[in-house]
């Protein structure tokens, strides 16, 4: 995925700073001419540092406009023709700083663009036109901006939550014009999972950190543009334009769906059966389904493999949503098995987090008639209030739990902070509690 990002990059001209030790790196950037650079700061669990690729890429080039983007990302010849007219129409702004960005569409693209008789563009149009789905404003991969802008970047690390959404919410804070290309351009996002394990990319030391050095600061993209490149022409962005942009980009579940599965199928041997079902997660997610963070390693791989078969043959016949379910059938297998043992030795069943995430959960466990008891949630504007007519409580009273310690399962984005809570009160993992 990387080598058809990179490539894809090096055959539109436009010069290129690769920064890191990772194997490969020294050959992909001598192949394409690119300037490498080896040493780069990172996190005490060896993710690179945002402020470190920004100030190496300052210090390492000239050019007036430098773009940071992500490693798996594929730019298309659209993306020079989008920054030409960008830079024509530069005097119509008149902020002095500017961040140009432009919105990912997620496509199943594991074997390589190059070294094929059909040019790799028309490969990556024909797979887009099939499999291609616009992905939400908040994930954000790109960023044009000023040299300028961004001297003041935080130790965010790279891919662990928030540093994206943080550095628009930066760009705003600095008085910068937003530029959203969407109409333009696109910028072509692979399905893939983590082969660190989704726990881990959201709820690890590093994304910990992430949200601490964050302070609460992130904004969405959507929320945050003030300009829209259109036909050529920087328009100043109103509520209708806004809202036009928002049509043009709506995600498409289904083709999302055939994408993820198409990925998942054509890696079958090539994957870890948890860096598999992470690219399911997204997916469910848009299905309004809920996915547990926990590894994944108790999933048989042979099971996985005929789930996914049953999922396509679904997805074949026009029935998306029985193909996510199928899914997260196979996903929500070891976790529901728990939590209906839990409740047969009489405990209580309570959900930590009463957002979006554990009203998903409570849908799907009571699809397996669990009943869930109460919701523990932190902020205090949520206490009182009943969900399907299930009690919020505080998590202070948690500790003065009238029964039992209940059975806990985390549906929240601060798992892991959530994590450390309990064990520091006494409950155990897998044990008390699960994620």
């Amino acid at each position: 995925m990387q080598e058809n990002a990179i490539q894809s990059w090096g055959r539109l001209g436009i010069p290129v700073i690769i920064l890191g030790g990772e194997d490969g790196t020294s050959e992909i950037a001598e192949e394409i001419g690119a300037v490498h650079i080896l040493t780069v700061s990172r996190s005490e669990n060896g993710t690179p540092l945002l402020n470190s690729l920004f100030a190496l890429a300052k210090q390492n080039s000239q050019t007036p406009y430098l773009a940071y983007i992500n490693a798996d990302i594929i730019l298309s010849d659209s993306f020079v023709r989008c920054f030409e007219a960008f830079l024509k129409e530069r005097h119509t702004i008149t902020e002095a700083n500017v961040l140009v960005t432009a919105r990912r569409r997620n496509i199943p693209l594991s074997t390589s663009l190059f070294g094929n008789k059909q040019h790799w563009h028309n490969i990556l149009l024909d797979t887009d036109h099939e499999y291609g789905s616009w992905d939400n404003s908040n994930a954000n991969d790109l960023f044009l901006f000023n040299r300028e802008l961004f001297n003041d970047i935080k130790p965010f690390s790279i891919g662990r939550m928030l540093w994206d959404n943080w550095l628009i919410w930066k760009a705003v804070n600095e008085k910068a014009a937003i530029v959203d290309c969407s109409f333009e351009t696109a910028i072509y996002h692979p399905v893939h999972g983590y082969s660190q394990g989704w726990m881990e990319i959201t709820q690890g030391g590093d994304a910990v950190k992430n949200r601490e050095l964050s302070d609460g600061n992130f904004m969405d993209l959507q929320v945050a543009t003030t300009h829209i490149l259109k036909a050529g022409k920087i328009i100043k962005a109103n509520s209708s334009q806004l809202e036009g942009l928002d049509v043009y980009c709506q995600r498409d579940p289904d083709k999302e769906f055939k994408a993820s599965l198409k990925y998942l199928i054509s890696t079958m041997q090539d994957r870890e059966i948890a860096e598999k079902i992470d690219a399911c997660r997204t997916l469910l997610w848009r299905y309004s389904m809920y996915f547990p963070t926990n590894d994944m390693e108790v999933i048989l791989p042979e099971l996985a493999q005929v789930a996914f078969c049953q999922a396509k043959d679904q997805m074949d016949a026009g029935q998306f949503l029985n193909s996510a379910t199928i899914i997260q059938s196979l996903i929500m297998q070891h976790l529901v098995e728990k939590v209906r043992s839990e409740k047969v030795r009489g405990r209580d069943v309570v959900i930590w987090g009463s957002g979006e995430w554990g009203k998903k959960l409570q849908t799907c466990l009571a699809q397996h008639l669990i009943y869930v008891n109460a919701f523990i949630d932190s902020n205090k504007a949520m206490i009182g209030q009943k969900i399907e007519n299930i009690p919020i409580l505080h998590s202070t009273e948690l500790m003065a739990y009238p029964k039992d310690k209940p059975y806990i399962i985390i549906a929240s984005m601060y798992a892991g902070e959530i994590k450390k809570t309990l064990e520091d009160a006494g409950y155990m993992w897998g044990d008390d509690f699960w994620a």
